[in-house]
């Protein structure tokens, strides 16, 4: 689950609405190409978080869950 957290991290330069992110690579295929990886780690974060039994919950420590 960290791994994915931190692929988010590295593609938050996707976010941003800067003008070198844009221009570098056409008119904003750059920054649609971070987004879409941005979005593909959410998903796989979450279909592994949502696979983890209910009960297996309570033996997360609170920085592991956020």
């Amino acid at each position: 689950m960290h791994y994915h957290v931190a692929e988010l991290l590295i593609y938050e330069v996707g976010h941003s609405k800067s003008n070198s992110v844009s221009q570098s690579n056409g008119p904003g295929f750059q920054r649609l190409e971070c987004l879409c990886c941005s979005l593909q780690a959410v998903k796989t974060f979450f279909d592994i978080f949502l696979a983890i039994p209910t009960p297996d919950y309570f033996m997360f420590s609170a920085p592991s869950v956020s």
